[in-house]
């Protein structure tokens, strides 16, 4: 009898130490759970499943437990399919002989008062859509178009308390809340421009109502145009955006950009968040279920890198980013597997993301290497798991091709070619002046070629695109000009037409590209979506060389002045003049050249 005990203790205790090593459950943490492989039927059905797909949209209905997906691409796809959680099964929902949504995908939707919404999208033959349709779930499951206002004259549209049917777009943010009663639409394309404005649709009076205006490109109290962002309603009027890319169509900036910004459609006021994350393109983003008053914000996927990135961070599979909607900051995290036996997600773009009473669903999205997925995953937990799992630190500067395009401008019309004309103005110094400014010109054609390249479509179609070819161009002709400048008379010979002509040609070129330049760059920093530190750093820099030039030009007038007072230097068409001090017939010795101080003429 003792032996038998002594073996049935050994092997339970040997039973619970396989359990604990092998298929421990990860415990007060984000976890990922597989609810469906994606496979055809699963364990013990055979039920279809729904293709593999990308850009759908996901609602879950809280009511009777059950996932609604429509929609999708490659296709794209206008098929509705409803997971039962329950009961772990897809079934496709027969919408023949009933109006059904055209295909579409990059769409926005939600659930809300038992029914599934959905707005906006692309379809085939780039159709970009501005319908809204809603299917019924507590009865028919049959879909509904919903009327909306005609279109309206420009003047109607700027007045918000007018309702509008905004143009369809596609790759926006918005979507209905679980408790709202309006549809959001903000940011977002329709290839023709990136849009900037936002707009809800009331779902009780159904009528479109334009939001918010946005702000231009070069104000920094709202976001700029994007697309390919992420975003999720956080509240009945409120959403979150991240990233995105800021580039193309009537617009330029980071692609992807690394800002995130939280609308209050109260208050309807833009507020920019901390900025932690890779940025990203393709993202996607769902509340996780609130737990002792905290309401955050989780991110996942998305890609990272693009043609115009220079250097970026990897994601990490099990990465997560959280952001707290009190605080407005950022923290990574890393969600286990739900047991050492199972993986998590492959990481992926465009995947569908929706929240649920025990965690967010996660449903397909396309791999890295183009798979279009349909596996279905549970990110189990809520805000205090996030708060329990495992930290690392926020993700280092990315640099794009428009940050390296900010610097060499910054460094070429913001510093050489200013510095190399103050010296030449007020010291004569000739050939530092020709040295500085090749070198201007240099950074600047180099800095002109990344911007070019980092805007993706309609490169001169905006103020700074515009105002930086005109500068650069100016640029490039002043050592041209130089070589082509007529003989510079000799000092007791009159300066003749074709050397006054081009004097002021030179003169006057010089001056405006370097004027255009500093206006440019001082746009750029709001264009690119800099950080505060640099903007000040900018902006100190602009206004020590405003200094610099008003004191320098108060000393030259005050050295005329002085001069005069003691009866005048001879002017440069003086024949005669004394040879001390380094002056001979009004030329002044410097740098290795004569300059005449009263016309800046040069001779070497």
């Amino acid at each position: 009898m003792a032996l038998y005990r002594s073996g049935y203790r050994f092997c339970r205790c040997l039973a619970l130490t396989l359990i604990l090593v092998g298929v421990t459950e990860v415990k007060g943490q984000l976890m990922w759970v597989q609810l469906h492989n994606g496979s055809l039927g699963n364990v013990t059905t055979a039920a279809p499943v729904p293709p593999g797909r990308r850009d759908a949209v996901l609602g879950y209905d809280v009511t009777r437990n059950q996932l609604i997906l429509f929609g999708g691409t490659p296709g794209p796809l206008n098929d509705t399919w409803i997971y039962n959680v329950a009961n772990n099964e897809w079934r496709e929902v027969n919408t023949s002989g009933a109006p059904n949504p055209p295909a579409r995908y990059a769409a926005v939707g939600g659930v809300s008062g038992g029914y599934f919404y959905l707005a906006m999208g692309k379809g085939p033959h780039d159709v970009y859509y501005n319908d809204v349709w809603r299917l019924d779930l507590a009865g028919t499951e049959r879909w509904e178009m919903l009327p909306v206002a005609p279109q309206t004259t420009p003047a109607q549209q700027d007045n918000s308390s007018q309702p509008y049917s905004p143009p369809g777009r596609a790759f926006t943010t918005g979507g209905i809340y679980v408790t709202g009663s309006r549809l959001y639409v903000s940011l977002g394309t329709n290839d023709d421009m990136r849009t900037k404005y936002t707009f809800a649709y009331d779902v009780v009076s159904n009528l479109w109502f334009k939001e918010d205006e946005g702000c231009n490109l070069y104000d920094p109290r709202c976001p700029h145009p994007r697309y390919l962002h992420s975003g999720v309603m956080t509240g009945s009027e409120e959403f979150v955006v991240f990233s995105g890319c800021l580039s193309g169509e009537g617009s330029a900036g980071p692609c992807p950009s690394h800002d995130a910004w939280r609308y209050d459609g109260q208050a309807k006021t833009w507020t920019q968040l901390d900025n932690c994350p890779t940025p990203r393109l393709y993202g996607t983003m769902a509340m996780l279920p609130e737990a002792e008053g905290k309401r955050y914000v989780a991110l996942y996927g998305g890609q990272t890198n693009t043609a115009t990135i220079v250097q970026t961070a990897d994601l990490a599979a099990d990465e997560v980013a959280i952001l707290d909607l009190e605080s407005g900051s950022w923290t990574l995290r890393q969600a286990a597997p739900e047991n050492n036996m199972t993986a998590v997600p492959e990481l992926r773009v465009s995947a569908a993301m929706a929240t649920g009473p025990d965690g967010i669903f996660l449903f397909g999205g396309a791999s890295y290497h183009g798979v279009h997925a349909n596996d279905l995953w549970l990110l189990r937990g809520n805000a205090t798991y996030a708060d329990q799992s495992p930290s690392s630190p926020c993700a280092p500067m990315t640099t794009t091709f428009v940050t390296v395009h900010g610097i060499l401008m910054v460094i070429g019309f913001g510093f050489l070619l200013p510095i190399g004309a103050l010296l030449m103005r007020h010291f004569s110094c000739i050939y530092t002046h020709v040295t500085f400014q090749i070198l201007g010109i240099c950074c600047a054609i180099a800095g002109f070629v990344l911007g070019v390249v980092s805007v993706r479509s309609a490169h001169f179609s905006f103020a700074h695109a515009i105002i930086g070819i005109i500068a650069v161009i100016l640029g490039v002709l002043q050592p041209i000009n130089a070589l082509c400048r007529p003989k510079e008379p000799r000092p007791e010979e009159r300066k003749g037409v074709a050397r006054t002509v081009w004097q002021f040609v030179h003169r006057f070129g010089g001056r405006v590209s370097i004027l255009l330049g500093l206006i440019n760059s001082s746009l750029g920093v709001f264009l690119a979506v800099a950080v505060l530190p640099i903007i000040i750093a900018w902006y100190t820099w602009l206004g020590l060389l405003v200094l610099l030039w008003f004191v320098g030009e108060i000393a030259r007038c005050l050295g005329r002045m002085r001069q005069k007072g003691k009866g005048g230097r001879p002017m440069a068409s003086t024949l005669h003049g004394s040879q001390s001090d380094g002056i001979i017939n009004g030329w002044e010795k410097g740098d290795g050249a004569y300059v005449n101080p009263v016309t800046e003429s040069v001779r070497l």
